[in-house]
């Protein structure tokens, strides 16, 4: 395993699913509903570590306690070298500080939010908020 402190820290498998969207951004993917029941199952459910750089915000939910205190030594260290936050951004303030934006319209298309109400699926092209067929504690579109 790695010994960065943001790293896999012991023997890992990765598993990655590519799946395509439509140039709207309120208009749903194929399977949609089957790929947010899998990432949540996945994140949730089996607590699985995102890679940093190929998911969305909804694989970084409660990401802080998955690596224990190793996330506050990166970030002591990253205040230390970064102190006037140039290299932050929007995301990585709410990834790394737990600053979660707010839920709106179709949010949970782009994997901004898990959905709690029909408007952050796409009720106007027939998706709506549900629970997963497998993993019922999941709630997708």
């Amino acid at each position: 395993g790695s010994k960065a402190y943001l790293g896999q820290t012991e023997d890992s498998v990765v598993i990655d699913f590519n799946y395509y969207r439509a140039d709207d951004a309120l208009t749903p993917r194929l399977i949609q509903d089957v790929m947010e029941e899998m990432e949540q199952m996945a994140f949730v459910k089996y607590g699985a570590k995102p890679h940093w750089g190929k998911n969305r915000k909804v694989g970084f939910f409660g990401v802080k306690q998955k690596y224990g205190p190793n996330f506050d030594k990166f970030l002591e260290l990253k205040n230390k070298l970064d102190p006037k936050m140039m290299f932050s951004s929007e995301w990585s303030d709410e990834i790394l500080f737990g600053r979660e934006s707010s839920k709106y319209d179709g949010c949970a298309l782009e994997g901004n939010c898990v959905c709690s109400e029909d408007r952050h699926c796409s009720p106007s092209k027939g998706y709506f908020c549900r629970q997963g067929l497998v993993y019922t504690q999941a709630r997708v579109c």
